[in-house]
């Protein structure tokens, strides 16, 4: 039974036993108490005497994953107990366009991500990490393991807070932080007239970066590399974009491919996105969503696709289209309503963005946006469609449009597409405004 991971982590607690492993709110660990922690923990025990009649530890013990209602420190210490004894983390995919689905990935796939990104980033026992999401979010159980691998020092949290997760950085010097586009966004919001001169890189992924708040970024964090990943929990990292530093970067592009990831499109120049590396994960504990596939080459190479759509410049950059399953068809031609959610992120007033189909007895189906908007933002109809039209052929242009002022999202915090519309469906949405001059209409556009 391999277990490299906890390995190499019990190497840190045998020679930095006094360094600071995890840090959360006041309480430290130093790598020695962690990893007696771990020892001791019944999550192991369990492990071990399952692992002592059985060699399939995964298959006997599922209701081993990342409890989410659990505290931080409890998920870190189950999740490296269940490492240690073998058993590889099971997780569950964001599910922001169906039901989350619960996979598991071996540690030889995290190890070969990890020797990637080391190549990269160059990550060692010298950064402070901050990883400010819940571990059932893959990426920052990863930047939590790997953190704890190179034997880093890693700040975790309970639950996320701009003005928290930058007090934090502050506080501990922070060299590296990890966050999803949203939370990004919400810090560069929260800490518009502040500098954290100690952060170098600043990796996000989980969803469409939000090219508009890579400056207010920069500003916020002056020495750091903010640096994009495309990928999913069932792919590892696939590509990736360092904004500022790729000066040959096209817009819209996540990237080229990260070390040891091959990238291939099918059926066609713009089609579905195959990816090939050493980090693809094993398989779901439940049967896979439609989006996915799975096949084996001549050569006996596993090929996966999460169902995205994509392309590929003649450098090697990849572009994202959208998600196969969100297609919309409209007067016949096939639309991806990311593209439209893009545009409309791209005005000032709008904080979120969806974009849904919906019955049309002439079209098949018309588009209907949702949007939320920036506090104390107005804006209306007509200047949200000047604002987008120069960005959209005309077919692509929704014709209704709508408030949410609670926008929900998913424990990975990726808007829930299913939650949005049912608020529409309830009657939870407002009508945007076609004219901000009667003062009633003025104040429908208002939160």
């Amino acid at each position: 039974m391999q277990n490299p991971i906890t390995t190499r982590i019990e190497h840190w607690a045998s020679t930095t036993p006094d360094k600071t492993a995890l840090i959360l709110g006041e309480r430290v660990w130093t790598y020695s108490e962690l990893w007696e922690t771990v020892e001791g923990s019944d999550t192991l025990s369990a492990v071990s005497a399952v692992s002592a009649v059985s060699d399939t530890v995964s298959a006997t013990l599922p209701a081993l994953t990342i409890d989410p209602e659990a505290s931080a420190f409890d998920q870190v210490i189950k999740a490296l107990a269940k490492l240690h004894g073998g058993q590889p983390i099971i997780g569950a995919t964001s599910g922001s366009t169906g039901a989350a689905k619960r996979y598991q990935r071996s540690q030889v796939s995290w190890c070969a991500s990890f020797a990637s990104d080391q190549k990269e980033f160059g990550i060692t026992p010298s950064d402070v990490i901050v990883a400010p999401g819940n571990l059932t979010h893959s990426l920052f159980s990863y930047a939590v393991i790997h953190g704890l691998y190179v034997g880093s020092t890693v700040v975790v949290s309970e639950s996320f807070r701009p003005d928290r997760v930058l007090q934090q950085i502050k506080t501990h010097q922070a060299t590296v932080l990890y966050g999803v586009p949203t939370q990004l966004k919400m810090l560069a919001m929260v800490g518009a007239d502040q500098k954290c001169s100690s952060v170098r890189l600043v990796l996000s992924s989980g969803a469409r970066w939000f090219s508009e708040i890579t400056s207010s970024l920069q500003s916020l964090f002056p020495k750091a590399v903010i640096a994009e990943f495309y990928g999913a929990s069932e792919l590892s990292y696939v590509s990736l974009a360092k904004h500022g530093v790729d000066t040959d970067l096209p817009a819209g592009s996540v990237g080229r491919a990260f070390d040891g990831v091959k990238i291939k499109i099918e059926p066609s120049a713009t089609g579905r996105i195959w990816i090939n590396s050493d980090g693809l994960f094993e398989g779901y504990l439940s049967p896979p969503p439609a989006d996915f596939s799975e096949k084996t080459d001549e050569a006996g190479r596993r090929w996966m696709s999460v169902g995205d759509v994509g392309y590929l410049d003649a450098k090697g950059y990849l572009f994202l289209v959208g998600r196969e399953s969100r297609k919309i068809v409209v007067s016949g031609k096939n639309l991806h309503p990311e593209e439209v959610e893009q545009a409309l992120l791209a005005q000032s007033a709008i904080i979120q963005a969806a974009v849904l189909g919906v019955n049309d007895d002439m079209r098949g189906e018309r588009l209907l946006a949702v949007v939320q908007l920036k506090p104390n933002s107005t804006i209306t109809r007509a200047e949200l469609i000047a604002g987008i039209k120069p960005l959209l052929e005309d077919y692509k242009i929704p014709r209704d449009y709508f408030v949410l002022a609670d926008w929900p999202v998913t424990a990975s915090g990726k808007t829930d597409f299913g939650a949005i519309k049912a608020a529409h469906t309830s009657g939870q949405t407002r009508p945007l405004a076609v004219s901000t001059t009667p003062t009633k209409q003025r104040a429908a556009n208002t939160i």
